[in-house]
């Protein structure tokens, strides 16, 4: 009599052993996603906050260099910022103090000399000042001046261990907290 095998050689898997390598597969994927993510938005926050240090080195490098102020104008509506010889009658129309409908010639208005354009990189989440007082204008000029001195601000950071960056008056890169508090401790 012929004798079947319970188990032949050529059998395949199961659709139950199928369902669960393939979930098996998919929750290992989600995870590492979720930590290639992760680890993507902590490397873009550390780009931003040294495009930011750059930034403020060069407002300040320029300063220095042609015995001129320079400003940083952070628009928060329209997202943007732009580092810039300072032009106090820039201020003016922006805080709403002048109205480009008087001037004479608008043609002949003096172009502030431009350096730095630029989108606020979406890691930043606000400024306050040094005070932890958060600065609410629309637009905001933070002002870097001949001696290498500056405007000292604090910027806050979206998704970091450390989210408080301090600009110092007195030049430097700045020092990055976990608390705003703990600037009155360090300083």
């Amino acid at each position: 009599m012929l004798r079947l095998n319970k188990y032949r050689a050529n059998d395949g898997f199961t659709l139950i052993e199928l369902i669960i390598v393939i979930a098996i597969i998919g929750s290992v994927m989600t995870l590492g996603l979720n930590l290639l993510n992760s680890l993507w938005q902590k490397q873009r926050t550390g780009v931003t906050s040294l495009e930011m240090i750059q930034l403020i080195n060069l407002a300040r490098e320029k300063s220095l260099a042609k015995g001129a102020i320079y400003s940083l104008m952070i628009n928060k509506e329209k997202k943007n910022m732009e580092l810039a010889l300072f032009n106090p009658e820039d201020e003016r129309l922006a805080s709403g103090i002048g109205d480009m409908k008087t001037s004479e010639n608008p043609d002949k208005k003096k172009k502030s000399e431009v350096l730095f354009r630029s989108n606020i990189p979406p890691d930043i989440e606000d400024f306050y000042s040094t005070s932890g007082i958060k600065l609410s204008a629309p637009v905001l000029f933070l002002h870097f001046y001949p001696d290498g001195t500056s405007d000292s601000f604090i910027i806050k950071y979206n998704n970091r261990d450390k989210p408080w960056h301090f600009i110092p008056r007195n030049g430097g890169h700045g020092v990055f907290l976990t608390d705003i508090n703990s600037l009155r401790h360090e300083h």
